[in-house]
């Protein structure tokens, strides 16, 4: 990649994007560099996904000490398809596009730093391509 920017984002997580959307107002050229998904852990794999599935469950328990109120049923299947939902199916593509319209090359590749702080490497996990 031989394009220059004022700002290299590492990590596309809440942070990431709060610097990419306040960056951009400002009429910077920033680029968004994520080794994952963007949205981070918690949007991913962690709050969000396990909040989804731990609700419910603590629902039916308020169910069965509620007076007037027969118990409900969990459905595993439509719970994980509705957890899927919500993490976009892991897919963050369309909000790359979102990015890359706007102005913000999203860039899906690991950074090496090399000890002089110049990227000696760059290597796509989406991709498994090595750029020199």
């Amino acid at each position: 990649m031989s394009e220059r920017f004022d700002v290299v984002i590492l990590g596309a997580g809440p942070a990431g994007e709060v610097a990419v959307n306040t960056l951009l107002k400002a009429g910077r050229k920033i680029a968004l560099v994520e080794e994952e998904l963007i949205g981070g852990e918690c949007s991913n794999w962690g709050c969000i996904p396990s909040k989804t599935l731990l609700r419910p469950p603590e629902l039916k328990g308020q169910t069965k000490r509620a007076a007037g109120v027969h118990q409900s049923v969990l459905d595993w299947p439509r719970l994980s398809a509705y957890r899927d939902y919500m993490v976009s199916s892991h897919d963050d593509s369309k909000r790359v596009s979102r990015y890359e319209v706007r102005g913000a090359p999203f860039v899906s590749w690991l950074l090496r730093i090399a000890h002089n702080l110049g990227v000696s490497h760059l290597r796509s996990r989406r991709e498994g391509a090595e750029l020199p």
